[in-house]
């Protein structure tokens, strides 16, 4: 196997270590019932491991542009070590710290976001010529991540969550830092297509010249579009994750077992996020050689996210929740597979680990709102940490997203319009 071959690989075995933020959900209510947590408590918890991921982000992007890939994997995988081994310690001894906790769940996140951006950064100057596709095998295997260590949970620890934290501690870090060698920069034939951006209809030398950051950057008005559109996907999809527990909870009863069922949801909505993250990178490079936008992918992952918000206000059954789960797994999917691309083709590579590390941060205040609003519609018709009006405990908070997907729905066919008529010209 050549050197860049192995390099891809590697990093998609190190990106599927670093996707557990959204596992969370198939331990969060055992978490919360042991430490006696409320459902707002463990959605701060869980919104924590985004802000490690997304806001955190930006300053391991800084790093990783600054001091290359192989430092920040190496202090990535000892982030998820200590973030991972510190929350195992609070279930394992009760200490019912919701602060603890958090800051445990928000140092993983940051050790996951160093070692996934990077893994990033090596497909990307790897492959300068198939960028959008080899960028979204490590994009993939972070929305993989989430099944694989939700089934091995199912197959080796069921009902056994001090198991499965300890399997999350090992794993997830051992990756980075057993695998670390291999995931590098291989030197191209020329400097030139190392730092090749991405082919969206420009020629090489006109793909090179764009190069935005810092303050440019946040003088962009395109930025700030795609800054909402990350939010709003990211914000509205990170509810479901992060409340998918609860949404069983409320659907079944509390009286019934629902690890087995949480774990199922939570490995559905990960492998259909890796479904569109593989599929997306590689459909918007086809979609440039016929020059259409990339961002008919984001409009994809809208109008997903539009319907899985409707079908979640009126979906009664736990028997017919997988519909939900299904939309919101490729929305999320069809989002983070091509975002990367569409921010590096439009402000360049050599600051592109920071640039997406701004971008992607506004999933922290999205997810902040959505998150805090789902746990407090939730407490607000439980009786104690318990709720049994079924789909009533959550569906406010399930059609404000509606109406919010609508929006920047309307907004992405109005860009779309927008370039397609500037290309016209």
């Amino acid at each position: 196997m050549d050197s860049r071959k192995l390099a891809l690989l590697c990093s998609f075995l190190v990106a599927s270590g670093c996707g557990t933020m959204y596992v969370y959900s198939a331990y969060a209510p055992q978490l919360a019932a042991r430490l006696h947590f409320n459902a707002s408590e463990s959605q701060i918890i869980g919104l924590c491991g985004t802000v490690g991921v997304s806001l955190l982000g930006i300053a391991a992007g800084i790093i990783i542009d600054k001091y290359g890939t192989t430092t920040p994997i190496v202090l990535g995988g000892v982030f998820l070590l200590i973030g991972y081994a510190l929350i195992t310690v609070c279930y394992i001894k009760s200490v019912e710290s919701v602060f603890l906790c958090a800051l445990a769940l928000m140092t993983a996140g940051f050790g996951s976001g160093m070692s996934f951006v990077a893994s990033i950064k090596v497909c990307a100057l790897n492959y300068p010529e198939n960028r959008g596709t080899a960028s979204s095998i490590p994009l993939a295997a972070f929305g993989l991540s989430a099944f694989l260590f939700s089934t091995m949970a199912g197959i080796f620890f069921p009902g056994n969550t001090q198991g499965f934290l300890i399997l999350l501690t090992v794993l997830t870090s051992s990756l980075s830092l057993v695998l670390v060698p291999f995931v590098r920069v291989i030197p191209a034939v020329s400097h030139a297509e190392d730092e090749a951006l991405l082919d969206d209809g420009c020629s090489s030398s006109s793909c090179d010249s764009v190069d935005v950051y810092g303050v440019s950057l946040f003088k962009s008005i395109d930025f700030w579009k795609h800054f909402l559109i990350i939010g709003c996907i990211a914000g509205c999809g990170q509810m479901y994750i992060y409340g998918c527990g609860y949404v069983i909870r409320a659907l079944v009863g509390p009286d019934v077992e629902t690890s087995g069922v949480q774990s199922f949801h939570v490995g559905m909505i990960s492998l259909l996020s890796f479904c569109g993250r593989l599929l997306s990178g590689s459909i918007s490079d086809v979609l440039t050689r016929y020059q259409f936008s990339r961002l008919w992918m984001i409009f994809i992952s809208l109008a997903l996210g539009l319907i899985g918000s409707f079908l979640a206000t009126v979906v009664t059954e736990i028997s017919f929740l997988w519909m939900v789960s299904l939309a919101f797994g490729l929305s999320y999917g069809f989002c983070y597979g091509v975002y990367p691309t569409i921010i590096a083709e439009m402000f360049g590579m050599t600051y592109f680990s920071q640039n997406w590390g701004y971008a992607g941060s506004s999933a922290v205040f999205s997810a902040y709102f959505f998150t805090t609003t789902f746990g407090k519609v939730f407490d607000s018709h439980s009786k104690g940490d318990i709720c049994y009006e079924g789909v009533d405990c959550y569906k406010s908070a399930f059609s404000m997203a509606f109406y919010v997907f609508a929006v920047f729905v309307v907004m992405i066919l109005y860009m779309i319009h927008s370039n397609w008529q500037k290309f016209k010209q």
